[in-house]
């Protein structure tokens, strides 16, 4: 174990390692059609760019990790968590989001849907790494 992951866990903080990216189905509640529909990959990528669109990579990285915690068992959905990732090197996001799975985030159950309660800081300016 690193130095850095010793400190964290004793101030008794989980660091989670191999956990899947959530980049599978979305169950997508189209309020305006009044339908329910299941989006798979890479129609669901469209979820994630609009996380970029809103704050950048870190951001929608932020979003990503409370997702993965949840699908880890780590995390219990409807917990209030925070989430810190960041754009290329170090942390540059950090949000407080009620913990759920990524498959329901923007499905039928609204108390199932993702909600970012807070943000607690993210970058001025977007970074379109990958994207061109």
């Amino acid at each position: 174990m690193e130095p850095l992951e010793q400190r964290i866990q004793a101030k008794l903080l989980n660091v989670f390692r191999n956990i899947e990216e959530p980049f599978g189905t979305i169950i997508f509640r189209n309020w305006w059609e009044k339908k329910t529909l299941q989006i798979s990959r890479p129609e669901s990528d469209l979820f994630w760019m609009t996380l970029i669109c809103v704050g950048g990579h870190g951001f929608r990285t932020a979003v990503e990790v409370v997702f993965m915690a949840v699908e880890a068992g780590e995390v219990r959905c409807g917990e209030k968590v925070i989430g810190v990732a960041g754009t290329e090197e170090g942390a540059d996001s950090a949000i407080v989001m009620k913990a759920t799975k990524f498959r329901d985030s923007v499905g039928p159950v609204p108390e199932e849907r993702l909600k970012i309660e807070e943000t607690l800081c993210m970058p001025k300016q977007t970074t379109w790494a990958g994207y061109g």
